[in-house]
């Protein structure tokens, strides 16, 4: 912090590894609940089909929709100074 105060870095803190600020979150939201609603596993081999599955929908219009997403969390967390803001 020191580093960061005396090169005059501009730096907000947030929580530690916030789930808000991280878009990968989302993307583990949505794979648990394809698993729990689409493949409804019952052994390993079923789960992990289901997780290849899953990561074939993952495209790169996803994560920049998840990285979008972004831009709506951000205000909210900044009104809250930092704290969860239920996204």
């Amino acid at each position: 912090m020191d580093f960061v105060r005396d090169k005059g870095i501009n730096y907000w803190p947030t929580p530690a590894e916030s789930p808000d600020l991280n878009p990968i979150e989302n993307l583990w939201h949505e794979l648990k609940h394809f698993l729990r609603v689409i493949v409804k596993p019952m052994n390993k081999e079923e789960l992990i089909q289901g997780i290849h599955r899953f990561w074939d929908t993952v495209t790169p219009e996803k994560c920049k929709r998840y990285i979008g997403h972004l831009n709506k969390v951000l205000p909210a967390v900044v009104e809250l100074e930092g704290r969860a803001s239920g996204y």
